[in-house]
């Protein structure tokens, strides 16, 4: 099991806040420095208690230490966004409902600046403008994509045509919005180095939201596991912040990749 720093409230405080989520590969990163235990930042604060996401984070960890659960059905949506049609020129194979046992068989990888995210022909991102990548299927291994994919663009320099177009608005977008406005390249710490998605868990889904646990490996061999909620939308898949504007849950040690699909990488 990866060990942590005495500075344990730095995994407590909101995401903007963090030492990890500021580094250049604003996503992954986080586990990067987790891993490397080097996790010293000055002042405090933590995020707000009792959010889905952070709860989510709890049960994944305790997944991730060995006690696997059947994933939960999601509450039915209620946003009038949930019947709409598909964007133009998008069309996918939504038949397959099951939760995922194991990576799709047409997985690839690919870069979004210096990390690598799971993509699939038939489960998506099916469209690729610039930094768009859209088009998930309305699937729970779409919905598993779209949390890998979405959350990576947030360290390019065009995270807020992507927030406008993949984030669920409202005031938890806005808040994330304000904090990601403060960080920049002056601003963030050094990169501790390369991390790697090693797995993730269907928490919850239905057709119309799902919440996807990630397992991420750090360069070190250490494991954290974190949440992510989306709603369907529009037409797509899109990532419902927390009310902090966290894209994510907080970050949870784990102990390695037991109670997770792995990658297989």
């Amino acid at each position: 099991m990866s060990r942590r720093s005495k500075e344990t409230g730095e995994w407590h405080k909101p995401f903007w806040r963090q030492r990890g989520w500021m580094v250049s590969a604003v996503f992954l990163a986080v586990v990067a420095a987790f891993a490397a235990v080097s996790l010293v930042v000055g002042g405090g604060g933590k995020a707000e208690a009792g959010s889905k996401d952070a709860a989510a984070g709890d049960r994944g960890a305790k997944r991730a230490n060995g006690a696997a659960r059947t994933p939960s059905a999601a509450p039915a949506g209620t946003d009038a966004g949930r019947d709409e049609p598909r964007p133009a020129g998008c069309s996918t194979d939504d038949s397959d409902k099951a939760v995922p046992q194991g990576p799709p068989k047409d997985l690839r990888w690919k870069k979004i600046g210096t990390s690598s995210v799971p993509t699939s022909k038939a489960a998506g991102p099916l469209t690729v403008e610039g930094p768009l990548w859209s088009c998930f299927a309305r699937t729970p291994m779409g919905a598993v994509l779209a949390a890998h994919v979405i959350p990576a663009h947030m360290s390019g320099d065009d995270w807020k045509e992507v927030t406008e177009h993949q984030v669920l608005a409202g005031p938890s977008r806005d808040a994330f919005v304000a904090h990601r406005s403060d960080v920049t390249a002056s601003t963030a710490p050094p990169q501790q180095g390369p991390a790697t998605y090693a797995g993730f868990s269907v928490l919850s889904w239905s057709p119309d939201r799902a919440t996807v646990q990630l397992l991420v490996r750090g360069p070190q061999g250490g494991y954290g596991a974190t949440s992510v909620s989306l709603r369907w939308s529009g037409g797509d898949w899109k990532v419902a912040p927390a009310a902090d504007g966290s894209l994510h849950s907080p970050f949870a040690p784990a102990s390695g990749t037991n109670g997770f699909v792995t990658w297989g990488v």
